[in-house]
């Protein structure tokens, strides 16, 4: 059964001192879902890989590192890993990485059709059982979703263990 509306609820848990310090002047790493439709990093040109559910934020930082010129959008509803990203952001100088504090699903919506040149999701939906599958991710709604906003050539990375 796949979930066709969106939660809004956010993983909140506990928060390092350092987490909270980047939370609390997340500068303009952190895009608000409302303003994203108009943000510069959607109507610009510059590749843009949008990284879904980031998780502890290594790969995104790799990425980012590796490929300076790529925008990377990171989505993710966990804040502390959103405060650990946006302090490492600011830590090691990473000014191709923005993140959104957002359900995918909503955050979509703000990316026009074709502005994305991949995305990637790394070991999504870890609920197995029957009564979980309202909060699983992957479906064949979303991925048409997705595949609306992944320019033609773009790419979809996506890795599981389910």
């Amino acid at each position: 059964m796949e979930t066709l509306l969106p939660t809004t609820k956010h993983r909140r848990g506990r928060r390092t001192a350092r987490q909270e310090r980047a939370l609390a002047d997340p500068g303009a790493a952190l895009i608000p879902l409302e303003d994203l439709a108009g943000h510069p990093v959607v109507t610009g040109s510059a590749p843009l890989v949008v990284d879904i559910g980031f998780g502890s934020s290594d790969a995104v930082v790799r990425l980012a590192a590796a490929h300076p010129q790529t925008i990377v959008l990171a989505v993710d509803t966990h804040t502390p890993g959103i405060g650990d990203l946006l302090a490492t952001i600011a830590e090691q100088q990473l000014p191709n990485i923005y993140v959104m504090d957002a359900d995918i699903r909503l955050a979509l919506a703000g990316i026009p059709a074709g502005r994305l040149t991949g995305a990637r999701t790394f070991f999504p939906d870890p609920w197995p059982k029957k009564r979980h599958h309202r909060r699983r991710l992957i479906g064949p709604s979303f991925a048409q979703s997705l595949a609306d906003r992944v320019r033609p050539g773009g790419f979809w990375h996506i890795a599981t263990d389910w």
